[in-house]
């Protein structure tokens, strides 16, 4: 038996407060996980609800540090999971901000459980 990764990339835990755009609606909402390709985020039960195939926009809404904002990363809506809590979502970045996505996990580090913006 073979076993194979589901995810191209690895997947880092965070707890990252940002913001979803979809047309003119926005959204508060946490960064649950990310990688170089994509991250999860999560919205309360009640927010605006999105489809796969949603093209979305995220702007974190924590201070990274002094240097140059990281602006909107851009991408598809490719999941969604429903509990109890929660609505959680998948992202699928496009793929010129797959470099913008690289200089955010570069500007985190790991706190022992999570990365967290690096002070």
């Amino acid at each position: 038996m073979q076993l194979s990764p589901l995810r191209a990339e690895a997947r880092f835990d965070v707890n990252l407060p940002a913001k979803i755009y979809r047309d003119s609606q926005q959204v508060e909402c946490e960064i649950r996980d990310l990688s170089r390709e994509g991250c999860a985020f999560i919205v309360p039960l009640l927010s605006p609800s999105f489809k796969t195939g949603n093209k979305v926009s995220l702007e974190l809404t924590c201070t990274l540090s002094a240097d140059t904002p990281l602006g909107l990363l851009h991408g598809t809506i490719c999941n969604s999971h429903r509990n109890k809590q929660y609505t959680k979502y998948g992202v699928r970045f496009d793929e010129d901000n797959i470099v913008m996505a690289k200089s955010l996990l570069s500007r985190l580090q790991f706190n022992g459980s999570t990365l967290v913006p690096r002070h």
